[in-house]
């Protein structure tokens, strides 16, 4: 299967809370993109957030994978995740098709990470009134690698404190992406 036309990747980055979810899924919904959840596949695997670094691990490979998957088949992906570590990003964005460790082929793709950065106490209300603790929420701040500019990755940067907010981030990158 020969694909001409360049398919979109959106690498969804931020901390939990910031609306992430609630952008890709707008994305799947209003422009057909695929949208592959790093919590759905967490939830399928029975993966802890933080308590199994190989199994985090192998997460991302499977998310590796059907993001090749939906591109292959000619569709737009969007990939809902924390997007924490420089490393995952790079391997998100590898789209090159391997055999037998050779690059056999690349899946034209315009790729793109949509950050989207909220105030921290904004991200703290909204991780109570989640259940969650908010001591969770400070291994993001520990961990998370600020996103530096990579080859050919457009990095599309929003505030996201407000529902207003998202609305419009919703509304902006439909006008980019169609």
């Amino acid at each position: 299967m020969t694909i001409d036309t360049p398919r979109k990747l959106i690498l969804m980055a931020g901390y939990p809370r910031c609306g992430k979810s609630t952008v890709s899924t707008y994305l799947s919904n209003h422009l057909g993109f695929s949208r592959i959840g790093a919590d759905d596949i967490r939830d399928e695997y029975g993966i802890k957030w933080g308590t199994d670094d190989q199994r985090e691990d192998h997460l991302f490979y499977v998310a590796k994978h059907r993001l090749m998957e939906q591109l292959h088949m000619g569709k737009n992906a969007v990939f809902d995740s924390t997007a924490m570590y420089a490393d995952i990003r790079r391997l998100m964005f590898d789209t090159n098709i391997y055999f037998d460790s050779h690059i056999a082929g690349t899946i034209p793709t315009s790729k793109y990470i949509v950050q989207l950065d909220t105030d921290w106490n904004v991200l703290l209300a909204r991780q109570v009134a989640s259940g969650r603790k908010a001591e969770d929420l400070e291994r993001y701040r520990r961990e998370f690698q600020p996103i530096a500019p990579m080859p050919s990755v457009t990095i599309l940067r929003y505030t996201s404190n407000t529902k207003d907010d998202l609305d419009a981030i919703c509304s902006d990158l439909c006008r980019k992406l169609s």
